[in-house]
């Protein structure tokens, strides 16, 4: 029967829930499911309904146990030309009853030996049962949100002496293309191939009427030193060049990105009175970028990662 198996469910029939494979139809208590659980795991500010399509898609494969019309369990099989993720979801009222364990391993067997866990908020409680199915940790992505009051807006802070700054609407894509280019390549922790990431969506996103508040810093010698890559309240990238650290530059410019941010959003909303948001997304395992994060206000909100079988 294709991708679809038509394996009986013994091990789920036992948890007094009406199990069936998921439909397109099934996709908005799909997304119903994904909100209250990443809701319950992460806040408010990281509700997101991101891959709930796939549970009723009809190349996945997958199940859902319900409670009456209610989806409350749903796990997902995504093929992949070398791994079959496995996605799944428990609603926060129906945890500690194993349903995790067994819609799990449900997937890992449907899926066969090449799979690939993936979370987009991860727990602790999460993570311990991946690693009892011989799951280790391999990507982690970190999600941190900086909450700006509209009642008491954040002044931008001031650069180093000698310093000047410019913004993405005072210069050029170029511009600000080449100093991204000249600050991380001359940066050994970052990989060639990261030079790309976050200026692509960037610069491709140039609409008049929403926000760039990237910024960019040159030292006194007139060389970049700084960069902030960010757009509609989402920071992509912040990099200072190895010889210009320790100065307060990461932080002025990310500061500034937000400020600027939130200036434009009251500028273009002034009615609204609900506090500004500002998120930045990382790699959550390089050392030091949360620390950073948290000085400067920042609050962890979710962490989106892939498990594969441990060596």
């Amino acid at each position: 029967m294709g991708f679809w198996s038509r394996r009986r469910m013994p091990e789920l029939e036992m948890y007094g829930l009406t199990w069936r494979r998921l439909t397109p139809a099934d996709e908005a208590a799909a997304e119903a499911l994904v909100e209250r659980c990443h809701a319950a795991d992460a806040g408010p500010s990281a509700v997101s309904t991101f891959g709930a399509h796939r549970f009723g898609s009809k190349h996945c494969a997958a199940i859902g146990g319900f409670v009456g019309e209610q989806l409350v369990a749903a796990v997902t099989v995504v093929p992949a030309a070398s791994y079959q993720p496995v996605i799944g979801y428990v609603d926060p009222g129906y945890r500690g009853r194993g349903l995790g364990g067994a819609v799990l391993d449900w997937g890992l067997r449907e899926a066969g030996g090449a799979s690939e866990i993936q979370t987009r908020v991860l727990t602790p409680g999460a993570q311990a049962l991946f690693e009892s199915r011989g799951f280790a940790l391999t990507t982690a992505e970190d999600t941190m949100t900086l909450t700006l009051t509209r009642s008491a807006p954040m002044a931008a802070p001031e650069l180093p002496a000698g310093f000047t700054l410019r913004r993405w609407r005072d210069g050029t894509a170029s511009e600000f293309w080449m100093a991204h280019t000249t600050i991380f390549t001359g940066d050994d922790s970052a990989a060639a191939s990261e030079v790309w990431k976050g200026w692509e969506l960037v610069l491709s996103r140039t609409y008049e009427d929403e926000i760039h508040s990237s910024l960019l810093a040159y030292a006194p010698d007139g060389t970049p030193a700084a960069i902030v890559l960010a757009y509609e309240g989402t920071i992509y990238q912040a990099a200072t060049a190895a010889q210009w650290r320790r100065r307060g530059l990461g932080r002025a410019l990310v500061l500034g990105a937000s400020a600027h941010y939130q200036a434009e959003v009251d500028a273009q909303y002034p009615e609204d009175t609900d506090d500004t948001l500002v998120d930045v997304t990382f790699d959550a395992l390089v050392a030091g970028s949360t620390a950073f994060f948290e000085r400067l206000g920042f609050r962890h909100t979710a962490r989106e990662a892939s498990f594969r079988p441990g060596r």
